[in-house]
Parts: C-alpha cells; sequence; structure tokens
C-alpha cells in the first residue's frame, strides 16, 4: 500500500488524464461526532480498541532475492470534487476523535485517493511487462461499485492500523471477480501469481497506532451513514500501463 503524510510530496503515484472515473455521487458524506461516542475510556476500552478490524493485510511479503519486483493495480479515485470533499469530512473527523496527535501516523493525502485493486508480488521484470501487456489487452466492461461503507484492517508490522473508506457487500464482490478474472488473464500469459487478492478492497483515509479509538470511531462512522459515491470502475493502471474497459471511460463526470 502506498500511504502518506501531509509532508510528502505530491506526485508520487503517476496520474493519467485519459484514465478517469466517473463519479456519481449520491450523498456527501455528513458524520457529527460527539465527545462520548469517541472517548477513549479506560485502560481495558484501549486494549480492545482494534477488536473489529480485519488481520488480512494485502500487502506483498518479503520475497526471494531473485524475484524481487512488486507492482500493484491502481483504481484512480482522485480528481472528483465530492468524492475528495467527502473524504476530506471524514479525515476531519478521524483527526477529531485522536486522543492526541500521537495516535495519528498518516493521513492519506485526499488529491491520491485510490484502490489498489491487486498486488502482485515477487515477480521479475519480465514477468512485470507481461502483466502490463495482458491487463493492457484484456477485454472487459465497465461496471459501478458503491463506496458507501467504513472498515479498517491490521498491518502486518503489528503497529499500523488502516481505516478506510470501503465499498459495499456487492461493490466488493464485484471487484473480487474482476481480481479473479484479472488473475485468469496474467496467469494465461505464463505468469504465476504469487499473492492472490484475498483482503477486502478499500479507499484508505488514515494510519493509525493501536492506542487510537478505532472500534469506537469506525462504529460511529456505520451508525451514521458513509456514502461516499457511486463509482463506475472503467480504467486501471499498473506502473503506468492502463487498461481501459470496452465501453470506454468518460472523460468528465456526468
Amino acid at each position: 500500500m502506498a500511504y502518506f503524510t501531509p509532508a510528502m510530496a505530491l506526485g508520487v503515484l503517476p496520474y493519467h488524464r485519459d484514465c478517469h472515473w466517473h463519479a456519481t455521487i449520491l450523498l456527501a458524506l455528513a458524520v457529527a461526532f460527539t465527545s462520548t461516542a469517541v472517548a477513549m475510556g479506560s485502560g481495558a476500552d484501549r486494549a480492545s480498541s482494534i477488536t473489529i478490524c480485519e488481520e488480512r493485510d494485502g500487502d506483498c511479503p518479503a520475497c526471494p532475492s531473485d524475484r524481487t519486483q512488486n507492482a500493484i493495480s491502481l483504481l484512480h479515485l482522485w480528481g472528483r470534487q465530492n468524492l475528495v470533499a467527502s473524504a476530506t469530512a471524514a479525515e476531519r473527523q478521524i483527526v477529531a476523535a485522536a486522543p492526541s496527535s500521537g495516535t495519528i501516523i498518516g493521513m492519506e493525502d485526499v488529491h491520491m485517493l485510490h484502490t489498489s485493486i491487486f498486488y502482485w508480488c515477487c515477480h521479475t521484470a519480465v514477468e512485470v511487462a507481461k502483466m502490463q501487456q495482458a491487463l493492457k489487452d484484456m477485454r472487459w466492461d465497465s461496471f459501478e461499485v458503491d463506496y458507501d461503507s467504513f472498515g479498517c484492517n491490521l498491518d502486518h508490522d503489528n503497529v499500523t492500523v488502516y481505516l478506510h473508506a470501503m465499498p459495499s457487500s456487492a461493490g466488493q464482490q464485484k471487484l473480487f471477480n474482476f481480481t479473479s478474472r484479472m488473475a485468469a488473464v496474467v496467469e494465461a500469459a505464463g505468469v504465476k501469481v504469487n499473492h492472490p487478492r484475498r483482503s477486502f478492497l478499500h479507499m484508505t483515509l488514515a494510519m493509525v497506532t493501536h492506542e487510537y479509538p478505532t472500534d469506537n470511531v469506525v462504529l460511529a462512522m456505520r451508525a451514521k451513514g458513509t456514502d461516499f459515491g457511486t463509482i463506475r470502475v472503467c480504467c486501471m493502471e499498473l506502473g503506468g500501463v492502463r487498461s481501459v474497459a470496452a465501453d470506454g471511460c468518460p472523460e468528465k463526470d456526468e
């Protein structure tokens, strides 16, 4: 995963003007916390503050010395003002809920919002090039996904907790079906998939410590409702090489 603190510069991830998302934002995020809802509480409360988070981490594991290339297929989500506004509102609530600044490791730059749809782990440079070509040539139709949930997962470093905007259950299934098709296309091109997608797909908003009141914040977000928008998936990118849906990708929101 790639996450950013405010001090980090923009432009780390490649952006292509013709690789857009078509987003119909259904409802701007409106979430309000009371101090009681997000209070840290007792030491016992803090010890159980991450009980609802997914424990699977989609990041790549350590690779053998002869297969060190890791690549990520990205769905870019920035560039849509209403989506950015919803994410900004959510990030403000995340920061406001922090018992101290030290419990916030970093916030995602809302101008670099994305979903990492597939982690291609432990490959050679030749294999990455084959994957790029196979996915570029893959024929597929665009589809819509609702980002209307909120969740968290634990990093394998046992230090970091990620807070996410997440697709609906139906949206998760659509995306998992899509990743299965991507894997099949890559393997048909002669490249073994070493790290199949298993963790839930998401759009990360923040990285926090285990001392952050994660359970309370996630449950409060869900209770208030978090409809970030309905996104048309029509373009993905792997290392600067794009794969565009057969039915095209609008250059502007309609």
